[in-house]
């Protein structure tokens, strides 16, 4: 069985309408793009605005945890370190919790408050717990020859969500400085989801991409983005589009999502596909980490990189349709109709 870890995150997401109008107790229409909803905020600009929000669901968050529950059940071994609960594991995350082989949990999980249109989705976080994820808590967690093993043995290590964690080229450094060095010469893959660093600065992602280089010359290097995303490495970079990404960075692989397509070149070579789009989703949160783990999924099944593109984007078009990942059959079947056009 493969193994895979996978850090450093954990929210509890509340996904929420934003109200346009409202009729009566249980009735209201939703503000239906984000456009929509920055009008009404601009036009009181001066004034003042309020803003009902209705609770949808509360499910568990996070791009680590999201990734978890998407890779098939059973299929992998599991370690997953992240913000799951203080004392004892949040009742919210013992679902995600039967699922791994072992989970680590720095302290209590932040949070945050999605509200979702037609168009986007606008994230309000509470991002404090997650300053507690840093190398010296994790050593406390997991000791440095038990961590130094878990490296040794795993098949696909993700870190993700790398904008919202302060301390994350911090466990960089010191995975290059005391880690590494101890690992076996094996192929080991390292897929990073950088989570839209819009708020980062420049200094910061070129100090994270230069570490993420040095990483790339003792893991296979992945780097996985979403539309935004890309254009924002690239500038920082001071190149153009995912291939010459690629070529600086020295990755094995940059794949790039977007709600209509999904692109990646590698060492295979590239590939371009029309993603399983819908324009009304049931559930957008959670799309993009859904497709990283159908394409890590692939990729740990030896898929072509077509073929993990399209795992990908079935993965995430099964999540926003039914606002849950698909178990391994669904997964199938989802393939099987949009292969046929009847999706």
């Amino acid at each position: 069985m493969k193994k895979v870890f996978v850090g450093w995150d954990g929210n509890v997401d509340d996904i929420l309408d934003a109200v346009d109008t409202r009729s009566g107790p249980g009735h209201y229409q939703a503000m239906k793009t984000m456009e929509s909803f920055s009008q009404r905020i601009y036009a009181s600009c001066g004034k003042s605005c309020n803003i009902e929000l209705v609770p949808k669901v509360q499910k568990i968050g996070g791009n680590g945890p999201i990734f978890v529950e998407a890779l098939p059940e059973g299929e992998y071994e599991i370690t997953l370190a992240g913000c799951f609960g203080k004392e004892a594991i949040d009742p919210l995350f013992h679902p995600l919790q039967k699922r791994c082989a072992r989970l680590f949990s720095f302290g209590p999980s932040a949070s945050t408050q999605a509200i979702e249109f037609s168009d986007g989705k606008v994230l309000f976080g509470k991002l404090a717990p997650l300053d507690n994820i840093c190398w010296e808590n994790l050593l406390e967690l997991i000791p440095l020859p038990q961590f130094i093993q878990l490296q040794e043995e795993i098949d696909l290590f993700v870190s993700a969500n790398w904008t919202m964690l302060n301390h994350v080229n911090g466990i960089w450094r010191a995975l290059l400085e005391q880690v590494v060095p101890q690992l076996s010469k094996r192929a080991r893959y390292l897929f990073i989801d950088l989570a839209d660093p819009a708020k980062r600065t420049d200094e910061d992602l070129k100090q994270a991409l230069a570490l993420l280089k040095s990483l790339g010359s003792c893991y296979d290097l992945i780097l996985g983005l979403n539309g935004a995303e890309s254009k924002r490495v690239a500038n920082v970079l001071g190149v153009v589009g995912i291939e010459e990404i690629f070529e600086v960075l020295g990755a094995s692989c940059v794949v790039c999502h977007t709600p209509l397509t999904a692109s990646a070149v590698s060492k295979e070579g590239q590939e371009t596909i029309q993603s399983a789009y819908t324009p009304t989703p049931k559930l957008s949160t959670g799309a993009g980490d859904n497709f990283n783990a159908g394409f890590c999924n692939g990729l740990l099944k030896g898929l072509t990189l077509k073929e993990r593109l399209e795992m990908g984007c079935a993965t995430s078009g099964f999540y926003v349709r039914h606002g849950r990942s698909p178990s391994s059959e669904e997964l199938s079947q989802f393939l099987n109709l949009w292969h046929s056009g009847r999706i």
